[in-house]
């Protein structure tokens, strides 16, 4: 595991790891430290396939999962926003790159997953 330097850092409670893995390693990886953690989980990725290729992958092992893309009506958009923010609807929301530029970062746990 490398830890990036944080001279620059944004905030001072954020820490950031890189882990380097074998592509069949990621998602075991993912659903590992989801599972561990209490808190909601947002996860960015870049593109609408692997969005729902991990939407797939967590629901089916069980994981409140739901997953949000420019393509997602506004409606339903806000709805899963808001039951990802009470924290008992959703427990992980895998989102695009693109979708997080609307988000607020507020959100208390990121991964960022390529």
């Amino acid at each position: 595991m490398f830890v990036v330097d944080g001279l620059n850092v944004a905030c001072n409670r954020i820490t950031q790891d890189v882990i380097q893995l074998k592509s069949s390693e990621k998602f075991s990886l993912l659903k590992e430290i989801i599972l561990k953690r209490d808190e909601p989980t947002l996860v960015f990725i870049q593109t609408k396939k692997a969005v729902d290729e991990i939407y797939q992958y967590l629901k089916g092992q069980g994981v409140s999962v739901e997953q949000i893309s420019g393509d997602l009506p506004q409606v339903k958009r806000e709805q899963v926003l808001n039951f990802f923010r009470d924290g008992t609807k959703i427990k992980v929301l895998v989102a695009t790159n693109v979708a997080s530029r609307g988000l607020r970062k507020y959100f208390i746990c990121y991964y960022v997953f390529n």
